[in-house]
Order: C-alpha cells, then structure tokens, then sequence
C-alpha cells in the first residue's frame, strides 16, 4: 500500500510542474525576440541618423538626418567664429579672433564621431532613458604658428620666475634670503580649451617654488653660522694654529645643490696662512728636466714634494663644524713634470740648429737676447703647435725690450722689439730643418743679405705669424742661445729617421731700387737727409723642402718668394731762399751788347748716369741635410 502511494505522489508531481515549466521557457523566447526585435528596431537608420541621446556642442542632435546635422553645425560655426574668446588669467583679461587663430570647424569629424558614438544595444538602451546623453565637442583646427604666437604673448603677462632661496655671509655672519614662488601660464591646457572656440576661457596658472627653498636656505644658515661661531684649532706635528673668524668667512662657499644647499670651504683661501704656519713641516717637488749634453740629452729625474692636505683639512673643517680641534695631515705633492711624463716626450737627441748672425745695434742685440732668454728651454708636445707671438708675449718696455728697427710699410722704422723678426726666421730654420709642418709664417718686404734667399719670416704683435706644428710622434725641446753676434736655436727630439733637402732656384724678375725724396718742412733750407740707405733689388725667388721619414717621403713643398726693392728714402727740407740779385753794371758808351744763346760756362746735353752694381744673390746648389742640422753662412 505504500508502495503504491508513494508512485501515486511521484506522478502527481511531475503532472504538476509540466505546465509551469513550459510558460516559463515560452517567457524566454518571447523576451528575446523582444530584444532581438528592438536591438534591431533601434539600429535600423542609424547609416542615416545621429543616434538618440546624441549632443554636438549645445546642439541636442539626437535621432536627426546627418545631413540636417551637419547644416545646423555650419549655422553654429559662423556664430562661434564672429564673436571672440574671452580668455581670463586671473584679473587680467585678453580678447582672441578666431580669424587671427586662422580657425576652421571641423563639422565632418564630430558628426562621424556622434554617428558612432552608440552601438546597437546603447542606442536601445539610449531610447529607453537607460544612460547618459554622449557629449561630442565641435573642434577647431587652429593654425599652430598663430596658435602658438597667442599662448606666448598671454604667458608673457602672466610668467613669472621663481626666486631661489640664497645664503650669503655678510659682515661675519651668515644670512638667508627667503625663496619667492613663481606662477607659469598652463599653456596645454589653454591650447586644448581653444580648440573648441568658447566664449569665454578661464586659464588655468600654476605656481611654480623657488628651489631651493626657504626652509633649505635657513638649514645651510645655521651650518654655516656654525662654522663661524667657533674657530677651530688645527694641529700637525706639535704645532698649533687658530684659525679666525674673517678668513673663514671668506672662504665659505654656499651654493645650490638641486634642492638643497653644500656648505664648503675654499682651501684655496685658507692655504697661504696654513702653508706657512707649517712651512718647515713640508718639502717642494722638484721637477723633472733635461740635461743636454752635446747632441744627446738626458732626463734628469723630479721628486715627489711633501705638504699639507689642504683640500682634506677644508673638507673636514665644514664637516665638523663644532669640533674644536682638527688635525692636519699631509700628502705627496706632484711636480708639474714628472720623471715618467718626461721619459715618455722621448726628447733624446739634437734633429736640428740654425744660427744667423747680427752685427748692429745694441737695442736690436738687447731685444734678441731677451727673447732668447723667454724661450730657451720651450717644449713643444707631439702634435702640438708652436706660436712665435703666443710663446713671447707682446714686446714692451716693461718686459725688458727696447725700441729698435724694424719694417714698416717699406720703411725701417723704430718700435718696441724691433729685431725679433732674426729670431723668427732662426727659429723658422730651425724647424725647416726639423721637418715640422710650416702652417704659418711671412718673409720679410725686401730681401736681408743675413738671412737665406727666401727661407726667413718676419714677425710682429698683432700680426704676421709664425706657426709651426709638431707632427711627429714626439716633442720639441727648443734650447736658444743668443751672444753679442750670433743667435742660435736647436731642436732636441728622436730622429725618427727624419731627413730634409732643399734647393734655391735663380732669382728672377729683378726689379731696381729707387730714390725716394720726401718733403720734410722742419728740416733746415736746403738740407737733405738719408733717412734710409737702400739699393737692394726686388725679385722674386723658389725654394722647395723634402720631407724623409726613412725611404718614406712625408712631405714635398715648394714655396715662392716675391722681395720689393729696397728704396733709398731722403728727406729734402724747404727750398733755400735765391741769393740777391746783383745790381747790372751801367754800359760804357760805345760797348756792344753781349750775344745770346747758351754761355761758354754752360754744359750742354746730359750725362748718362753709371747704374748701380746688382744686389740680387746667387742660389746656393742643392743642400742636403741628413741630420737637419744647418747653419748660415
């Protein structure tokens, strides 16, 4: 019987929930259709229509044909570009045309953008009053150079710096100054509120610190104020020295250092008074040098000197700043040329010499020597160059040089270091012969008999030059020795298997010398003056070098030389006054008058005059110079 009720309850059951179950699936099916059925109903003119929901600006566009969008958007254009943008920064107020922005609406892209805004579902959904209305803005294409010229000229009334905080020590103690905040024109978001023409635009400023700051600037005060307050004691080898307030005060250094600020001392400052309150505790480097004996030169070695540690001492003092006693300590002092850095120039043997001799006058001898005694002992790096005037210095009284002759515009005339040319053109040899390159240099104006044909230079403050460069893999020691007759200059380097030639052509297109007379009013009547004793020829000479390293040939050069005849050069004063003339003697009656045409007194025709003899040198023969090692003769 149980049994039996229990089927009886299970049958029930399952005839009772059948018709349920199907209502609710006829409910699903009936729902998505609906959906399908709107979904579909809500995109079907969207190709033609903006979609519900939809605004451009203040234009609610929402389910209009695109093409009436795009006609009301015209219409809202010419509105937006006929009136001006207000741009307001702060208090201040500036008026901007869009025609000077060169604006252009872009209708095409917001209607593409508000066509697109929904998708099918939104669009229901939109429909519906399920969502947000879409806000798509009507942009503008500003021309950017105009665009940009507008921000400028609005930052310009609005920018203004920050001001730094700053620490300063004045009269013994240390100050600070507050930092000021600056203010900076949001320039992008400016450029993106233009870009929609508003009315009106209230731009948006940004305060900009002064960095350091002021909190930064009273922290380094009070180290600094510190340092000040207790000068230490500074020891080293049982002495004792007690630094004072002034000089610590100048040697403070507070600067900026990104958000904060050091505090230093300039051991600079402080090294005189502490170098010689241990003066007997330290010991002076020597340098190395070079000990020419003969042809060969030797490196004499430098020495390691012994001071105190300056730069530590000053580190430590502003690090403690309240300690009342600080040791020195003392390092190793370097040379300025170390025995290593001078074995490496590898300067080991004479490659050349040259020698012009002089013979006149003191001033001009006196000038030679003391720019011997200038130079003497010059070196010359690898790869470096030499300047005559940079390496001298400008010639006056001050420095030891005399007025003496020199060229100037085809006249000698008195100057201060008149006579250095002769040290150009030896030293000039000198590297002529040494194989260097020649990057600079100019003859003399007329041609000097105590000089070769064509191989000299001239040189003067201010210009012409000599410039030379060392090209080889080593440097130059020039040693100059200057008597009272002779200049000598020589080069000590490696050979390097360097060797040089050189020839001399025949001069050609000789050209005389003049006479030159010159007026001269302050001169007696009548009087003449040799103010310059010339008669050398002008011409014009080629000289060539060649340039051996081993079999190699490094350079090959012709130079051409073009002299101007040196003019003799007389100064003539004011003609003299004609003597009186003597009063005619009264003709005795009877006497003849006298014949005319010339006196028998009177010579008639001219003369020739004897040309003068020539001036103009031969050229030597070919010269070789294996060791480049030549002097004049």
């Amino acid at each position: 019987m149980r049994s039996e009720r229990r089927q009886s309850l299970r049958d029930g059951r399952r005839r009772g929930r059948r018709p349920g179950f199907a209502r609710a699936v006829a409910a699903a099916v009936g729902l998505a259709l609906l959906v399908v059925t709107a979904a579909a109903w809500a995109a079907w003119p969207q190709d033609e229509t903006i979609p519900p929901g939809v605004r451009i600006g203040d234009l609610d566009v929402g389910g209009r044909p695109v093409g009436e969008v795009r006609e009301l958007l015209a219409v809202e254009a010419r509105d937006q570009l006929a009136r001006p943008v207000v741009v307001s920064v702060g208090d201040r107020k500036a008026s901007l045309a869009p025609a000077d922005l060169e604006a252009r609406p872009q209708i095409g892209a917001a209607v593409e953008r508000a066509r697109t805004s929904r998708g099918p579902l939104s669009r229901l959904a939109a429909r519906l009053g399920l969502v947000d209305p879409v806000e798509v803005p009507l942009t503008y294409r500003l021309e950017p150079a105009r665009l940009e010229d507008a921000v400028r000229r609005l930052a310009r009334t609005v920018d203004a710096r920050a001001v730094p905080a700053r620490v300063d020590v004045l009269d013994g103690a240390a100050r600070a100054t507050p930092a000021e905040d600056g203010r900076r024109l949001d320039r992008p978001a400016l450029r993106r509120a233009l870009a929609t023409l508003p009315s009106a635009v209230d731009a948006k400023v940004t305060t900009v610190p002064g960095v350091p700051s002021t909190a930064a600037a009273e922290e380094a005060r009070a180290r600094a104020q510190e340092v000040l307050d207790a000068p230490p004691v500074v020891t080293a080898g049982g002495r004792r020295l007690r630094l004072r307030t002034a000089e610590l005060a100048a040697a403070l250094r507070i600067r900026p250092r990104g958000k904060a600020f050091s505090v230093a001392l300039e051991p600079k400052i402080l090294e005189p008074r502490l170098r010689q309150a241990f003066a007997d505790l330290a010991r002076r480097p020597r340098d190395a040098r070079f000990a020419v004996d003969g042809t060969r030169v030797r490196v004499v070695p430098g020495r390691l000197g012994r001071g105190i540690d300056v730069n530590g001492l000053a580190r430590r003092l502003a690090a403690q700043p309240a300690a009342p006693q600080v040791a020195a300590t003392f390092a190793a002092v370097r040379p300025e040329l170390t025995t290593r850095e001078a074995q490496a120039m590898r300067i080991r043997e004479l490659v050349s010499e040259f020698t012009t001799p002089y013979a006149c006058c003191p001033p001009r001898v006196t000038n030679i020597k003391r720019a011997a005694a200038i130079l003497d002992g010059t070196i010359v790096p690898a790869g470096a160059r030499f300047s005559l005037n940079e390496a001298l210095g400008e010639r006056t009284l001050e420095r030891g040089f005399l007025s003496a002759p020199q060229i100037s515009e085809g006249r000698l005339v008195d100057a201060v270091g008149g006579g250095v040319s002769q040290m150009a053109t030896t030293i000039f040899n000198a590297a002529f012969f040494a194989g260097l390159e020649l990057v600079d240099h100019t003859p003399h104006q007329f041609y000097i008999s105590r000089y070769p044909v064509g191989r000299e230079a001239t040189v003067s403050w201010g210009g012409p030059e000599l410039i030379v460069r060392n090209d080889w893999k080593a440097a130059i020691l020039m040693r100059i020795s200057a008597s009272d007759t002779a200049v000598t200059v020589r080069f000590y380097s490696s050979r390097l298997g360097r060797r040089v030639t050189t020839t001399t052509g025949t001069p050609r297109g000789q050209r005389p010398a003049r006479t030159i007379e010159v007026r001269n009013p302050s001169l007696p009547p009548g009087s003449r003056v040799v103010e310059q004793d010339g008669g050398v020829e002008g011409f014009t000479v080629e000289y060539t070098r060649k340039v051996f390293e081993g079999d190699k040939l490094r350079r090959d050069e012709r130079f051409t030389v073009r002299y101007d005849p040196e003019d003799t050069i007389i100064e003539v004063g004011p003609a003299p006054p004609p003597p009186p003339k003597p009063a005619k003697p009264t003709p005795k009656p009877g006497t003849p008058p006298p014949p005319t045409g010339t006196t028998p007194d009177e010579p008639t025709g001219t003369t020739p005059e004897e040309p003068p003899p020539s001036t103009t040198p031969t050229a030597p023969p070919e010269q070789e110079v294996p060791g480049g090692t030549t002097t004049t003769p």
